[in-house]
């Protein structure tokens, strides 16, 4: 999966999400959220479906959250796995796994492995203004 802007696997905008046992993988974008990506107000849970656990392998973006960019809203993420994401971009470029970059976020049993970024937060980056 590609895209230009916006989510190239999955963009959550709004409303109640709640994903069981996904696996969102080999997804680029030009710009923030190579795998999933959530974008304004609402809730978004992402877990295991009990047994398997989710999965984002080896996403890119060129900006923020090569995995997992939350711009806005609530993200739950419990039982999830980001593997060998990465942000392309230069120095300017954040979270290669994942990118919280407002809204709210609870990480509970989340592993980040082999996750890169050209700036700060290789795995994950995490930055909510006051």
């Amino acid at each position: 999966c590609v895209a230009q802007d916006g989510a190239a696997g999955l963009q959550i905008s709004g409303g109640r999400a709640a994903l069981y046992g996904i696996t969102v993988e080999g997804c680029s974008v030009n710009s923030g959220g190579g795998g999933i990506t959530v974008n304004s107000e609402g809730f978004v849970l992402i877990s295991s479906d009990g047994e398997i656990r989710s999965l984002v392998r080896d996403c890119r973006a060129q900006i923020l959250g090569g995995g997992v960019f939350l711009e806005a809203g609530i993200m739950e993420m419990s039982g999830t796995d980001i593997v060998e994401c990465k942000v392309t971009g230069d120095r300017s470029s954040f979270g290669g796994g994942l990118c919280a970059f407002a809204g709210q976020a609870l990480l509970t049993g989340v592993r980040i492995q082999r996750c890169s970024c050209g700036a700060s937060g290789g795995g994950a980056y995490l930055l909510f203004p006051a």
